[in-house]
């Protein structure tokens, strides 16, 4: 993954299978944010980029495996 276009493309991928699959995990999105580099309020980096695709991940990733070791899946 490194052209920004194909980081947005793997983030909206990972929302819409948030949003199909748990959303109950919905809730959480509203909180989470990406930073704006200073002085360009459209603007972001493709290191920021990165890190919100990651963070959406790791909320998947620790969700489910909660659900394991509870036993709902």
């Amino acid at each position: 993954m490194e052209s920004e276009e194909k980081i947005n493309r793997a983030i909206i991928k990972l929302i819409l299978n948030i949003d199909r699959n748990y959303p109950e995990l919905l809730k959480y999105l509203d909180e989470m944010t990406v930073d704006i580099a200073p002085g360009s309020a459209s603007w972001v980096s493709q290191k920021n980029l990165k890190a919100y695709y990651k963070s959406l991940k790791n909320l998947l990733k620790g969700y489910l495996s909660n659900k394991r070791r509870l036993g709902k899946i």
